[in-house]
């Protein structure tokens, strides 16, 4: 089995004893190495298993309402809006009320990268203020929440010339809403950055995005696609989640 020679002298039996010494070293280096696979399978089996099942959930929380807000986040506004008696609809998620244009697909990726912390941001008018900065100072939430004070004073948009090659000019904000205005100047003051791709335009201007997801914030650059295959998944723009459904249905 081992195609050693039978020994029929010392010196033959010597070598077999030597063969054998290094056989079972590298048997046991290929031993480890499978038993390191296997441990590496069942741990990717379990991440896989982990990952479906938190597409499930998503996709389940997908189905009960329009939003691509995570349900991690709506589950925290849900405590607050119940502890303070207020309807969901009157402390909106910023993205829940901010699409990108369908003309500009081109863009999504870049404005999503740009805008996520800022879509995962609370709306908090003036009379709700109070209520919930009592409530959060003093209940432990689960998670971490981020929420603006909407003083009513600003409820107004002023007119401005939007440019379509920035982001203002690519994408579309909920109209009719309470919080229209606000974001309208919120966004032209905070996020007017040029979308370009041109190395000249990228050196000349102060604030740029790039179609392929570089933020240039005057001196500080940044580029992430740690998750640019997924990124659709964890879109967080937009009042339709029926491309974001498809996509975890797929993924199942």
């Amino acid at each position: 089995i081992l195609e050693l020679p039978l020994p029929q002298n010392e010196k033959t039996f010597a070598a077999n004893s030597s063969k054998l010494n290094k056989l079972m070293h590298t048997l046991e280096a290929e031993n480890n190495a499978v038993e390191d696979k296997k441990f590496n399978a069942r741990k990717t089996q379990e991440e896989v298993n982990s990952e479906i099942e938190k597409n499930k959930a998503e996709l389940e929380s997908l189905g009960e309402r329009r939003t691509n807000i995570p349900s991690a986040n709506l589950s925290i506004r849900s405590m607050i809006c119940k502890a303070i008696k207020c309807e969901e609809e009157e402390l909106p998620f910023a993205g829940e009320l901010i699409q990108v244009k369908e003309s500009e697909k081109k863009w999504e990726y870049a404005i999503e990268r740009l805008l996520h912390h800022f879509a995962l941001t609370l709306l908090v008018p003036e009379n709700y203020y109070n209520r919930v900065t009592a409530f959060v100072k003093d209940n432990n939430i689960n998670g971490r929440i981020v929420y603006f004070k909407v003083e009513d004073s600003v409820f107004d948009s002023y007119e401005i010339d939007t440019d379509s090659n920035t982001v203002p000019g690519k994408i579309e904000l909920k109209q009719n809403t309470l919080f229209t205005g606000w974001l309208n100047n919120y966004v032209n003051d905070h996020f007017d950055f040029l979308c370009t791709d041109e190395i000249k335009e990228i050196n000349a201007n102060k604030r740029v995005i790039t179609s392929s997801g570089l933020i240039k914030n005057e001196y500080r650059n940044e580029k992430d696609d740690r998750n640019k295959n997924t990124n659709k998944i964890l879109q967080v723009l937009g009042w339709d989640n029926t491309e974001k459904k498809k996509l975890l249905s797929n993924r199942i």
